[in-house]
């Protein structure tokens, strides 16, 4: 009786010095403000970081940590005492806890996907999961064997619905991940070319992931900072129209204006839409080499290129395609394209959320009633854009 109240006082004690180490050490972390935005700004927030952390890599829900969550169970019904492994792995598992929940505090903020840094961190988890896992098959057969077969059937029928919803949320992952991607390529051309280039050029806080914009100019436009990352004012990339650009990057220009952007849907047939006109800000630049009052062939491809931009829906992504429309005297018809990059467009406005804002479209006529049409473009929802050019198909 005295050794196990000796235990307990020198297990507290114990816990009580670790806890103190632990304040001790969290008061030597340096405190980097810029990193304030990136934190979790809200109760839900924290909780769907916290569970988008712990899901990995299936990023659905913690499936993985049902083991050690159902081993513990098990281990406080039959109180029994912890063995020496038992108890490491407990503690790993814990421990990553712990940083799961960190991570989600620090980084939870619009958390899309776990950071590569932390997964080294999350796998000895899943490690610790796996043990868990074989512990609960070792204490399967003190189970009841009608018990075993129903538990057995229900963790059948619910991993198939986890895997079906699994593939369907891997599905959305892949369209999220390329307008990641585009918004990427976006931001480090303009952070560039704002930063070392233009500075009147407007990058706004979404296309420029970084907290505090004039501290980065700062730094990226000291000599000592260039040389560390190799930085060469000369080496970066331009519009196309700039005057320094060489003749193969011309070249390469030209392929990129000539070359339709959605070869799938390259003669993808108009639809018709109910008419809805309205004014906002575009350009038509070429419709198959003519310009106003051009007959529009019946059989041949035809092609639009051109810009739009409006308030609501500043720039194209994967979810926000472009559409040419043909507005006629009773009937409206539209085709969707994909969208491509106008460094120019978003020079000339001194905006870098104009950048993905170009046009280039082409389809076929085959469909299109005979009559008169104008040529307008329409951005996601908002209303069209009249260019102003008219058409006719005879």
């Amino acid at each position: 009786m005295t050794n196990d109240r000796e235990n307990r006082r020198s297990r507290i004690l114990l816990i009580a010095i670790l806890f103190l180490v632990t304040l001790f050490g969290y008061s030597l972390i340096p405190k980097l403000g810029d990193g304030d935005e990136l934190r979790a700004q809200s109760v839900l927030e924290f909780i769907t970081g916290t569970a988008r952390v712990l899901a990995w890599p299936i990023q659905l829900f913690p499936l993985a940590w049902l083991s050690v969550a159902a081993w513990s169970i098990h281990a406080l019904l039959k109180r029994k005492a912890l063995s020496r492994v038992d108890a490491f792995f407990i503690g790993l598992a814990m421990w990553v806890f712990l940083q799961a929940i960190a991570i989600a505090y620090g980084r939870g903020h619009s958390l899309i996907a776990v950071p590569s840094r932390y997964t080294d961190t999350l796998l000895l988890g899943l490690i610790a999961n796996l043990y868990f896992g074989c512990r609960l098959f070792q204490a399967s057969q003190y189970i009841p064997r009608p018990f075993l077969r129903v538990a057995g059937r229900t963790s059948m029928v619910a991993l198939g619905i986890c895997m079906a919803l699994f593939f369907g949320v891997a599905t959305i992952d892949g369209v999220l991940e390329a307008n990641i991607t585009q918004a990427s390529r976006q931001s480090t051309l303009f952070v560039t070319r704002a930063l070392l280039h233009d500075p009147t050029i407007d990058v706004d806080k979404f296309e420029l992931p970084y907290p505090r914009k004039p501290r980065l100019a700062m730094l990226l436009a000291d000599s000592t900072m260039q040389q560390l990352l190799r930085i060469d004012k000369n080496d970066l990339p331009l519009p196309c129209d700039a005057k320094r650009v060489g003749l193969l990057s011309r070249m390469v220009c030209a392929a990129e204006a000539i070359v339709p952007h959605n070869p799938l849907g390259l003669f993808a047939r108009s639809e018709r839409k109910s008419p809805d006109r309205s004014l906002s800000k575009c350009h038509l630049d070429d419709f198959s080499g003519g310009s106003s009052a051009t007959n529009l062939p019946a059989n041949l491809p035809v092609r639009f290129t051109g810009w739009v931009i409006s308030d609501n829906f500043p720039y194209f992504s994967v979810f926000n395609q472009p559409r040419i429309l043909l507005l006629g005297k009773d009937v409206e018809y539209a085709v969707t394209g994909v969208a491509h990059a106008r460094p120019d467009v978003a020079t000339a406005l001194k905006s870098a959320r104009y950048h993905w804002t170009g046009v280039d479209i082409t389809t076929s006529a085959s469909g299109v009633a005979a009559g008169d049409y104008e040529i307008a473009i329409r951005n996601a929802n908002s209303v069209p854009c009249k260019t102003g050019t008219f058409v006719h198909k005879p």
